[in-house]
């Protein structure tokens, strides 16, 4: 196997751990993560949060919780 191959799995994880962590606080913290929600355009409810923050992309949960930051696909590699 090589570099590129284990740099890439490598990143995948990271990435994926990322999401997982950011998802995580999302429910850790409801009525943080709607506010901020609701400043990006997104209508939440608290009752059923678990699964809207399901139905939402990676990209939608990073750019609720890092409005600064654009999507992260960029920099994936095409």
């Amino acid at each position: 196997m090589s570099v590129q191959e284990n740099a890439a799995r490598l990143f995948k994880q990271v990435h994926a751990e990322q999401d997982r962590q950011l998802r995580l606080q999302a429910i850790e913290n409801p009525s943080v993560f709607t506010q901020l929600a609701e400043q990006q355009g997104y209508r939440l409810d608290r009752t059923n949060l678990a699964s809207a923050i399901e139905s939402l992309s990676d990209e939608a949960i990073a750019a609720i919780w890092n409005p600064g930051i654009g999507p992260r696909r960029h920099l994936v590699r095409r």
